[in-house]
């Protein structure tokens, strides 16, 4: 094998060049959160913590950090098994959530604004990835104008419904240093219930 002999390998949205002891990497950084695994962070608790009784401030910019906090709040929010995940649970008091879509994917949302609340409420159960072992029924709206950034800051707008809709008004009373327990009158401890697994 020849020492100044090239080994190109395409990949994602770029090309690596492989030397003898040596990598050279030709590609955006976009695509280096492909290589690089992300590891979850912890999610903050207690219905005192200062981080999570604070009012969130806007974000100027989606950059390349906001990116990043993005995929590190999906590995975060997947390995918790929650189905939403506001920034400021884990210690970031901006206005940025993650929430799950029809039981799936996470969809990200930077700044949302919640425009437009029905008449029409529900009275369901909620759990909490920074309140564990505690439950209560919450009325919320059943369906929700929302307005957000999307993660490359382009702005969009979503009506949802439902268990959808719940999800974002409890993402973003996190945002606003709200905790579900200060919607309800009685709490369930988990000694008191056996499995819940909607937790936000």
């Amino acid at each position: 094998m020849g020492k100044n002999r090239l080994f190109p390998l395409k990949i994602a949205f770029g090309l690596i060049t492989i030397r003898p002891a040596r990598f050279s990497y030709f590609f955006c950084e976009t695509c280096l959160a492909y290589f690089v695994p992300m590891s979850p962070l912890p999610v903050l608790t207690g219905t005192s913590n200062s981080v999570l009784r604070s009012v969130s401030l806007p974000i100027k910019k989606v950059d390349k950090n906001i990116q990043k906090l993005i995929k590190t709040m999906e590995v975060t929010v997947k390995k918790a098994k929650g189905v939403g995940l506001a920034a400021p649970q884990i210690g970031e008091n901006i206005r940025l959530i993650l929430v799950q879509m029809n039981g799936k994917q996470f969809l990200p949302m930077v700044n949302p604004e919640i425009s437009e609340f029905s008449l029409d409420n529900t009275y369901d159960e909620e759990g909490c990835l920074s309140i564990p072992g505690e439950f209560g029924n919450v009325w919320r709206a059943k369906e929700v104008m929302v307005s957000f950034l999307d993660e490359v800051g382009r702005p969009k707008k979503l009506r949802l419904n439902d268990f959808s809709a719940r999800i974002v008004q409890h993402e973003i009373d996190h945002l606003n240093g709200i905790l579900f327990v200060d919607r309800i009158s009685e709490i369930v401890s988990h000694t008191e219930k056996e499995t819940n697994e909607q937790y936000y």
